[in-house]
């Protein structure tokens, strides 16, 4: 296939490039990182790689305690003091009398209910009733929520599924602005002031009593939870020693595992929505602090990347003293650094200028990012309407508390067991047999589903089995995306994969929409189809383990094209005679 002169003009600049290192080799500033071991310092990257995505889970899944369905009926007092002559017994037979019409009539009158309506005449020929303007809502199981406080229910009910949607909407729309963020004013200023302003609409939902101003909040939390998300999980792989890669992948996963049994048991012991909603944001608060440019430095590659080479100086040495790795740094700190900047500068594309519009055309200019970027793409697609359609079945399970529960207390060892496995035999090989996996138990249970099997523990059983093994395909998926894009747009890349898992996380409540509900099968066909092909997509993706980061596209495309003469080389060796 005949390449574009972009692409032409891409190889000839890497391959005029004296930077010929084998992708084994350690890059100078990889060589640097990984000199300063893992202390305190890349610890601190490491705990904001867990509390900010257990604060994204919190609101990911709040709701479900938070605007919950609740037990209600309607009112009828209003209604029956306004028969004003009538006695008491007369207004008590009414009532009865409207309830048992509403039960004996519901096949001819089905749009009606005696919790949304009052009946006020039982005549078949021509009954009359009324909307109820006031309900009457268990406290069994929550003393207050968003939906028992704004009266979500009858008519307004499609309010209470849109509060849940609004923070899934809002991180679809943060997502391709986050990168953008990180990228041109760093990782560690986005990550602080997104922080912040996480806290300061926290605060409004809890303490505003306007839905208006709940829901803009909501959608607002969950743009910029992205925007976090994606500097976090960005700075922390910079800052990560190659060697301690996988271990990483771990600390990114577990708050996933931890939080959702610890929300379970914050809205067990908090039955108030307010309450639960700000202890649950706990981990946002400490992010915050961690987060602060007095206590955090900013990514060194993203310094280097951006010619700011005395602050890049700053933050290594600063590293060093914390760590105490300080006697490993090289003594010519500053020159490695500033050669590490020329040699990127010299392998810049031909539209150096650094804008937006360079970085998102880099992405696909040349054959290799385009492959690169459109795999990575359909699979975090792939990953986020899996990964989240385990979690919305809840309800289709006998004991929804005990099925989440779950899914959170074995994601832990699912995760302990998968990461390391990652680090041994690579990422794609895991990556491949844990979406295999998921195919076979998705097929399974739509297998099940098909021939009406009741036994309900086998059933829960699968299900949480295919959520461990879907821990698997997220985390190497995540380890894949920070390894294989480059420095310079990495966060740019990472934002458009986690725009698609956004939208990913939508499919599942449409196909509910879309698909009959008498056949339940189809969705899980569906998704064993998604992971099966998931399957192959990993293939597709280069080995990252233990290789170092590039730092520029042209690093990535001259290392991909060397390696593809190389195999084209031994293939013609070996069929000479």
């Amino acid at each position: 296939m005949r390449r574009s002169s972009k692409e032409d003009d891409t190889a000839d600049e890497a391959a005029s490039s004296p930077l010929n290192v084998p992708p084994s080799d350690q890059l100078p500033l990889d060589d640097v990182i990984s000199k300063l071991g893992l202390g305190v310092w890349t610890l601190m990257y490491f705990a904001l790689a867990t509390l900010i995505p257990m604060s994204m889970l919190v609101n990911l899944l709040v709701a479900e305690f938070t605007a919950a369905e609740v037990e209600f009926e309607c009112d009828v007092r209003p209604a029956l003091q306004s028969v004003s002559s009538s006695s008491p017994d007369t207004r008590t037979s009414e009532a009865t009398t409207a309830d048992a019409f509403l039960q004996d009539h519901a096949h001819s009158h089905a749009s009606l209910s005696k919790e949304c309506y009052n009946i006020t005449s039982t005549n078949m020929s021509a009954p009359s009733y009324t909307p109820c303007t006031s309900f009457i809502y268990s406290n069994e199981t929550f003393s207050s929520t968003i939906t028992t406080e704004f009266d979500l229910v009858c008519s307004r009910e499609w309010q209470r599924s849109l509060f849940q949607m609004l923070f899934t909407l809002g991180c679809l729309c943060g997502a391709p602005v986050g990168g953008v963020l990180a990228d041109k004013f760093g990782r560690q200023r986005a990550m602080w002031y997104g922080c912040v302003v996480m806290v300061v609409l926290t605060v409004l939902i809890t303490a505003v009593p306007n839905l208006a101003i709940v829901f803009l909040s909501r959608f607002l939390l969950g743009f910029f939870t992205d925007i976090v998300f994606i500097a976090s999980i960005t700075i922390g792989m910079e800052v990560c020693p190659s060697k301690y890669r996988h271990v990483f992948g771990t600390v990114e996963s577990l708050p996933y595992a931890v939080m959702l049994p610890l929300l379970a048991g914050i809205a067990f012991l908090c039955r108030d929505w307010r309450p639960v909603q700000l202890w649950a944001s706990l981990p946002l608060f400490i992010a915050t602090c961690i987060a602060s440019p007095l206590v955090l430095d900013e990514s060194p590659r993203w310094l280097v990347s951006q010619g700011r080479l005395k602050e890049a100086q700053a933050a290594v040495l600063r590293a060093g003293r914390i760590n105490r790795s300080s006697e490993h740094l090289p003594p010519d700190l500053y020159d490695v650094l500033s050669k590490t900047h020329k040699e990127q500068l010299r392998q810049s594309s031909a539209d150096s200028s650094g804008s937006l519009k360079s970085h998102l055309m880099s992405l696909v200019e040349t054959s290799e990012m385009r492959r690169l970027t459109l795999v990575l793409t359909v699979l975090w697609f792939f990953e986020g309407t899996l990964y989240i359609s385990l979690p919305l079945s809840a309800t289709t399970h006998k004991s929804p508390f005990l099925y989440l529960a779950l899914l959170g207390l074995l994601e832990v060892p699912g995760t302990l067991v998968v990461t390391p496995l990652g680090g041994r035999y690579g990422r794609k090989k895991v990556g491949f047999m844990c979406a295999v996996l998921t195919a076979a138990i998705m097929l399974a249970l739509a297998a099940l589903k098909a021939v009406h099997f009741q036994v309900e523990w086998v059933v829960m059983a699968l299900a949480v089995f295919a959520y461990i093994t879907l821990v698997g395909v997220s985390q190497m998926t995540l380890l894949l995306t920070a390894e294989l894009f480059p420095t310079t747009v990495r966060s740019l890349g990472s934002s458009v994969g986690f725009f698609m898992n956004n939208l990913g996380y939508c499919v599942p409540p449409l196909m509910e929409m879309l698909l009959p509900e008498e056949q339940p099968e189809l969705m899980l066909l569906v998704y064993g189809v998604m992971s099966f092909v998931s399957a192959c997509l990993l293939l597709a993706l280069p080995e990252t383990n233990n290789l170092p980061l590039y730092e520029t596209v042209a690093q990535l495309v001259q290392a991909r094209r060397m390696r593809h003469s190389n195999k084209l080389s031994d293939h013609t060796d070996s069929i000479e005679p």
